[in-house]
């Protein structure tokens, strides 16, 4: 074997009777670094996880992130609201389902979306 049986180590050394891995942790303790059967603290890791996100956004939670929230939204909606038809097809909007008197010609179309559905044939 690459390493000496004779420390009772393995590969990472040590021996002596302490029992640690290589990362210095015995084997029967629970990871996360609570001692015995104790649950972690909700509240605290809660806490550390608004703590961090508030380091990630410089300026907290204010109207610039609802400002990016609504203009992504407003981005999402945009692209699903305009469709395009190919000059060998023709288009139906569908109103709640229901068929309308426009027939879209080949072009580039707006509808409502999500009231509206478009039909390409």
């Amino acid at each position: 074997m690459p390493w000496s049986n004779q420390n009772g180590g393995g590969p990472w050394g040590g021996g002596g009777g302490d029992n640690k891995g290589p990362w210095g942790q015995g084997p029967n303790r629970p990871r996360g670094g609570g001692g015995g059967n104790t649950p972690p603290d909700l509240e605290d890791l809660i806490r550390r996880g608004q703590d961090r996100l508030k380091s990630i956004i410089p300026g907290g939670f204010n109207g610039g992130v609802i400002t990016v929230l609504a203009l992504v939204l407003a981005a999402f909606w945009l692209v699903q609201a305009v469709y395009t038809v190919q000059p060998d097809e023709r288009g139906v909007e569908l109103r709640f389902g229901k068929p309308t008197e426009d027939v879209s010609m080949p072009g580039l179309h707006f509808h409502l979306w999500p009231l509206e559905t478009v039909e390409i044939v």
